[in-house]
């Protein structure tokens, strides 16, 4: 029975280091090729919308504070392309989805560049009226999601830090 535990525990700590493991390469790997998701996330159109989003999902999911300001300029992105998708792989972990809907105004639009002020302005905007327009849509099924969302958004202002 001990040894039936013990090689149980060893396989949880295995498997919980390798999630891990996991989680930093697919961080590394959006970090490496950052054009090439962005790229893939501008359209639903694209051939690896699908693939880039699952990657940044799963970051996503098992992020800390300091990935959440990383990560989630790709999210808008991917909702800015697709809405429904995108809120469908939020909320798959509602938890983590109210946590983000908090974070937004201190750690998403929050800019290092006078550059990057413009482009969190211009990636907010867009954010507005994709997620207006979907709203709308009578066969929206995160429209609640998405209300959430959009006054959380509008209710950020982005900002620059010294």
């Amino acid at each position: 029975m001990i040894r039936k535990l013990m090689a149980a525990g060893l396989l949880l700590c295995s498997f919980m280091a390798s999630a891990q493991t996991l989680i930093e390469a697919n961080m590394a790997w959006l970090t490496q090729h950052q054009e090439k998701v962005e790229v893939s996330l501008s359209s639903a159109e694209e051939e690896n919308f699908l693939p880039a989003l699952n990657t940044v999902i799963l970051v996503w999911e098992h992020r800390d504070g300091a990935l959440t300001a990383e990560i989630s300029p790709y999210i808008l992105k991917a909702m800015i392309a697709e809405p429904e998708l995108t809120l469908a792989a939020l909320f798959n972990s509602p938890a983590s989805f109210n946590r983000w809907l908090s974070q937004l105004q201190g750690q998403v639009f929050m800019a290092v560049t006078p550059e990057q002020v413009v482009q969190l302005n211009d990636l907010k905007k867009a954010l507005e009226v994709s997620l207006a327009s979907y709203i709308i849509k009578p066969d929206s099924q995160f429209d609640e999601q998405a209300k959430r969302l959009l006054e959380q958004v509008q209710a950020s202002s982005v900002y620059m830090v010294d």
